[in-house]
């Protein structure tokens, strides 16, 4: 593995607080699910309001672990709010972390001295979708120096998306990070829609990453190029309903007003106003989701993560499967590509059986399964 540093992962009791200081941004992703932002920014007594909520509720909870994230838009665009918001709350000896997610490209001067005085206080995150054609239809070409953020958050790897208009440029984007040696994760853009000819393009450019240099299996895994676990296919319990994350209590997002909504996707920068307090409103007591007839019965199922809050945005609701509309041949290009790459390693270690192991076998199985019921469909 090319790459080995990665960024630890939350605890499961952890709680996610959204925190919107900035309903504007200055690029125009194609893909960005905030299309009905406001323009509007956080002001700091919004920010210490609502962690002074969350620090109550986590005394309330006995110490849950607290991440705070500041978002957008591009929260980098309200840098005094996150700065004055991140040094009271650390002279208050808040027992929170914070993290940011930003596009890279409004960091002056001043923003970076900040952060590297601060760098073990905010992790920072890089939005990027490469350096080339990719990344220019996905989100219009800036600059953005990535060895900032490699020097300083190295743990990190740069989250970058491909979607049905970009994806021919897939395995080029891949072989630029690679060149560079940034580690990166690759996934699907939500809400986007894949055809018949984007998925076979989606394929053939996985494939073509397959042999690029450091693209091992493991180094596909955690960049999620085969992301998916063959284990996880064709599973054997059934059930109707899904558990909808609003009502884990686990993520709460305040806008830039200080209200609080199940997250980003359930926000009126999302939905629009009308519609987030109608959702809200309506899924406030819910706890399970009735699945898809269709849904219920995929090889692939596990692999699939629905969002509600995409379901409320360009469906009829969070029970809408719109993922059979949209991505639904993207995952399942991924799920088959991630057969096909995990039995390419196995032929590999094959001169070794001795390192297989009863789960790799059952692994194994489940890729032939889900490939020879792929042709079949095909044909």
């Amino acid at each position: 593995m090319v790459f080995p540093a990665a960024a630890t992962k939350p605890p499961k009791d952890c709680r996610h607080v959204i925190l919107v200081v900035a309903e504007n941004c200055n690029l125009s992703c194609r893909y960005c699910s905030q299309s009905r932002r406001s323009g509007s920014v956080m002001t700091l007594d919004i920010a210490k309001s609502c962690l002074l909520e969350e620090r109550r509720r986590r005394r309330a909870t006995d110490g849950k672990t607290v991440d705070v994230e500041f978002f957008g838009g591009e929260p980098f665009l309200a840098f005094d709010v996150i700065r004055d918001t991140v040094e009271w709350a650390v002279k208050h000896e808040f027992p929170f972390r914070f993290r940011v997610q930003t596009n890279g490209t409004v960091l002056d001067r001043g923003i970076r001295r900040w952060l590297e005085r601060n760098r073990d206080v905010l992790s920072v995150g890089l939005s990027l979708d490469g350096f080339s054609e990719m990344n220019a239809e996905n989100r219009g070409s800036e600059d953005v120096d990535v060895s900032f953020f490699r020097r300083l958050w190295p743990e990190n790897r740069v989250s970058a998306l491909v979607a049905p208009r970009s994806v021919r440029w897939l395995s080029k984007t891949v072989a630029e990070f690679s060149t560079r040696e940034i580690p990166f994760r690759l996934s699907a853009a939500d809400g986007e829609t894949w055809d018949l000819g984007s998925a076979s393009q989606l394929a053939t450019q996985l494939q073509s990453c397959a042999d690029l240099p450091g693209m091992d299996y493991a180094e596909g895994l955690a960049s999620g190029l085969w992301p998916f676990d063959p284990g996880d296919f064709f599973p054997s319990e059934r059930t109707g309903l899904v558990h909808f994350c609003g009502h884990k209590k686990s993520m709460a997002l305040y806008d830039t007003n200080g209200r609080e909504w199940f997250c980003q996707m359930f926000s009126p920068a999302a939905l629009g106003e009308t519609g987030a307090v109608r959702w809200r409103t309506a899924l406030q007591s819910v706890e399970w989701i009735e699945n898809d007839g269709q849904c219920l019965a995929c090889a692939t199922r596990r692999c699939c993560r629905p969002c509600f809050g995409w379901r409320c945005k360009i469906g009829n609701g969070p029970a809408d499967a719109v993922e059979k509309r949209t991505t639904c041949l993207a995952v399942k290009t991924f799920a088959e590509i991630s057969a096909w790459r995990f039995l390419r390693e196995l032929e590999r270690l094959r001169p070794d059986p001795g390192k297989l192991s009863e789960q790799d076998l059952f692994r194994a199985r489940m890729s032939l399964r889900l490939l020879d019921r792929s042709m079949e469909d095909a044909d």
